[in-house]
């Protein structure tokens, strides 16, 4: 079982090494062909937010990225409602296992954009913890087990 275990910041956040592409975009009648991740990717920064129904991207990340918007979603926050460049990318999350150290690739993202800020790049909601077990300890630790 693939997993990723780390310690709460400072300001008690689960904050993982991530990395982005963009999204294998399919023809309507033409067979897929498998997805291979490109080797030359960018370490990101993903906070894992179970308060966040959708994972999203900040606007820098997205554009060093080379993601092209794919429409507009509709965001609610503190501040109201928004609407935001919606991009469809690949995450993956950088896990060691016995030893082994390699990329676990999530669903496909069809993710909203945000504000750039200092902490993170990528904000992890519940589309994707949900894919895996999610632990955290009264300790500061926290374990995400992937499956």
């Amino acid at each position: 079982m693939r997993q990723i275990t780390g310690s709460l910041n400072a300001h008690r956040q689960m904050v993982i090494d991530v990395v982005v592409q963009p999204a294998q975009v399919f023809v309507p009648g033409v067979e897929p062909t498998p997805w291979v991740p490109a080797s030359n990717v960018s370490i990101l920064r993903g906070l894992i937010d179970t308060g966040a129904g959708g994972t999203c991207i900040t606007r820098s990340a997205a554009r060093a990225m080379g993601l092209r918007p794919r429409g507009k979603a509709r965001v609610g926050g503190v501040s109201g409602i928004e609407y935001h460049n919606r991009y469809r990318f690949v995450l993956g999350a950088l896990y060691e296992d016995k030893g082994e150290r390699g990329y676990f690739w999530f669903d496909e993202v069809n993710g909203a954009d945000f504000r750039d800020n200092d902490d993170f790049d990528v904000l992890i909601g519940m589309d994707v913890i949900g894919q895996g077990d999610l632990h955290v300890f009264r300790s500061g630790r926290f374990t995400w087990e992937l499956y």
